[in-house]
């Protein structure tokens, strides 16, 4: 699952719809919707997508997705939809999840960087204004146990993968690398789509 934006063409209609936006490159205005896809990488195809106005955020697109994922099925993310409450809803769907965390944000990801360790399995909850938001909507929640992954890019750089895939005799730490590379097909998707449909 993965976001994007798309230049539209400029017309009362799309004005209304999608709002106009100033940039830094041109001199005039322009029309930019959020495009947001669930992608089959395995087999190269759209399973669902939404074109949605800039003022609805990616997770709440990503979590529209779900509906049409399957019991089993194994979300990809890139590092900015990790929150407790998406990997929530990806769990009641009966999928996994996988995903890139911005290790600065999450603690157990820069333990992870720091320590040198290669994994590290760790419950997480919701953060203070989501624990407020499910007790005025009455939603019960439950720690979510996570494992944490450190894998190291040929430049030397780590990035920490976060996963709801815990066995780790079944799913080993080394095949995570391949795994999250997968979601690059998407980014490929958007270019060819952008580029054939001129957005």
């Amino acid at each position: 699952i993965d976001g994007s934006e798309v230049l539209l063409p400029k017309n009362r209609k799309t004005i209304k719809e999608y709002g106009e936006y100033t940039t830094n490159f041109m001199n005039k205005t322009i029309v930019l919707a959020r495009l947001s896809t669930a992608y089959d990488v395995l087999n190269d195809i759209s399973i669902d997508a939404i074109l949605s106005n800039r003022n609805t955020g990616e997770h709440s697109l990503a979590n529209q997705h779900l509906a049409y994922m399957g019991q089993g099925d194994l979300a990809l993310y890139d590092r900015g939809y990790p929150s407790y409450d998406l990997f929530k809803n990806t769990l009641a769907r009966g999928c996994h999840f996988c995903a890139r965390v911005a290790v600065a944000n999450w603690s157990a990801a820069k333990r992870l960087v720091d320590t040198g360790q290669k994994e590290i399995i760790v419950e997480i909850l919701p953060w203070r204004e989501l624990i407020k938001k499910y007790k005025q909507q009455g939603t019960s929640y439950q720690p979510i146990k996570c494992r944490f992954i450190c894998v190291e890019l040929p430049t030397g750089e780590k990035e920490v993968l976060i996963t709801s895939l815990l066995d780790t005799k079944k799913y080993p730490c080394e095949i995570f690398k391949g795994l999250y590379h997968l979601r690059w097909a998407v980014e490929e998707s958007y270019k060819k789509d952008k580029h054939r449909l001129q957005l």
